[in-house]
């Protein structure tokens, strides 16, 4: 219109208002582009803009259609046109009206409400034919309906042979869901050329006119969350806790075999500790005995070598025993079953021997009979009590059973010949002498 303000007309539609501009977000993108000022003015435009324009004085160019208020053109010169288009009047007809669904037949109605867009009229054939002749018009060229092929040429007129109406539509792709081409009309030299046109795609917009730093941020973190969800699920949390799980049972086996090997060198230690003390007990036991025998040699004489087997084996198992006579019947009840044995061979090889007090060499006094009803005190009391052991032949310790047989002998029988019954004590060696008892021992 700047460039040329005598040959370039531009009618106003009924987009061209507050509430539509509004609606389809053009006041959102001016006021985000220029501001309120710049859309203010745009406003102020729109209002200016001519609702109609004759073109060649021939053709009626208009954006809706026809209005039952308007007979001539000479009406429309009388609208008010600088204003907010009202919902209804001549002005919104202009801006709001279509033609009948059944434009191409004879209708007795001109005009009838638009219910389709709620507000103005529907306009019939006849009423474009009468508004022609009444104005001496060739046709009516409009928009506002979006067309497939961006035009259509309506039922011709009966009296001229020329479209009665013509629809150009030159939006392309209207809302971008029609897919309609868009259209335009040439007319030169009585010559009327249509020319059609598709769309070009829109320069690319991020949504909710956003620049690319604010819109990118949700999507790089969305794209961040995505990679981290990818690397945790490259670690499979159940192996990782078994594999955690073998690791302390592992910790805690080599922990308990620790453990053990510990208790093992603590129990090792403390045996250690055990035979030290007895070693050096024995040691110390053995001195004190040394002493003893370098004090009182008379005393712990040696015995005869001449004794039989057994009996020096006795001796010095008694003086290494301990003084307790309790400790000495327990190893008689270990031994009985070894006396037992023994004391079987015995009696298959032959009788029983018994050697003189004289082989001995003890200083004790003779006791007058092993059976005395007289009860001896003893300076330890009775656990110190005098302990017998008796040998066959062969120097073998004889039983229990044995002592009281021979001891029953003695008894009960005359005075023979002295024979001599071998007694070892824990404190002192005794050795009883029976002279009465010879021919009895003699035919055992």
């Amino acid at each position: 219109k700047l460039n040329y303000p005598d040959t370039f007309f531009m009618l106003r539609g009924n987009h061209e208002c507050r509430h539509l501009t509004e609606y389809f977000t053009f006041k959102q993108e001016c006021e985000y582009k220029y501001g309120k000022e710049v859309y203010s003015s745009l406003m102020d435009c729109f209002d200016a803009l001519p609702l109609a324009a004759i073109v060649n004085k021939q053709f009626f160019c208009v954006h809706g259609g026809l209005s039952p208020d308007i007979e001539s053109v000479d009406d429309i010169r009388t609208i008010d046109r600088f204003c907010e288009p009202p919902p209804s009047g001549t002005m919104c007809d202009l801006l709001w009206a279509d033609p009948m669904d059944t434009f191409g037949s004879e209708m007795e109605s001109l005009f009838e409400f638009n219910a389709v867009r709620g507000c103005s009229f529907n306009f019939s054939f006849n009423s474009v034919c009468d508004f022609l002749e009444k104005n001496g018009l060739l046709s009516v060229i409009r928009a506002h309906e979006a067309q497939d092929a961006g035009y259509k040429m309506h039922r011709r007129n009966d009296r001229t042979g020329f479209p009665s109406l013509i629809t150009l539509f030159s939006a392309p792709n209207y809302l971008d869901s029609y897919n309609n081409k868009g259209a335009l009309m040439r007319y030169e030299n009585n010559v009327i050329n249509i020319r059609q046109f598709n769309c070009s795609p829109h320069p690319y917009n991020l949504p909710g006119f956003m620049n690319v730093f604010n819109w990118s941020l949700p999507f790089v973190a969305e794209k961040v969350a995505e990679l981290l969800v990818v690397m945790f699920n490259l670690v499979d949390d159940a192996k990782a806790d078994q594999e955690e799980r073998i690791s302390r049972d592992l910790d805690a086996e080599r922990e308990r075999k620790r453990e053990a090997l510990r208790s093992k060198l603590r129990g090792v230690s403390r045996m250690l500790r055990l035979y030290k003390t007895m070693r050096t007990r024995l040691e110390k036991e053995k001195l004190s005995l040394t002493d003893k025998t370098i004090e009182s040699p008379a005393q712990h004489a040696p015995v005869n070598e001449a004794r039989p087997p057994g009996v020096n084996l006795i001796l010095e198992a008694v003086k290494s025993e301990a003084s307790n006579p309790q400790k000495i019947l327990r190893k008689q009840s270990r031994e009985k079953l070894i006396y037992n044995r023994r004391h079987e061979r015995t009696n298959s090889r032959g009788g029983t021997k018994l050697y003189d007090s004289k082989d001995f060499k003890c200083d004790s006094p003779p006791r007058t009979s092993l059976h005395s009803s007289e009860k001896h005190q003893y300076p330890g009391g009775e656990d110190h009590a005098p302990t017998v052991i008796m040998t066959n032949t062969e120097g073998i310790i004889v039983n229990e059973e044995e002592q009281e047989q021979l001891l029953g002998n003695h008894s009960t029988s005359a005075s023979h010949s002295t024979t001599t019954t071998t007694t070892t004590t824990t404190t002192t060696t005794t050795t009883t002498t029976a002279t009465d008892t010879t021919s009895k021992l003699q035919n055992l």
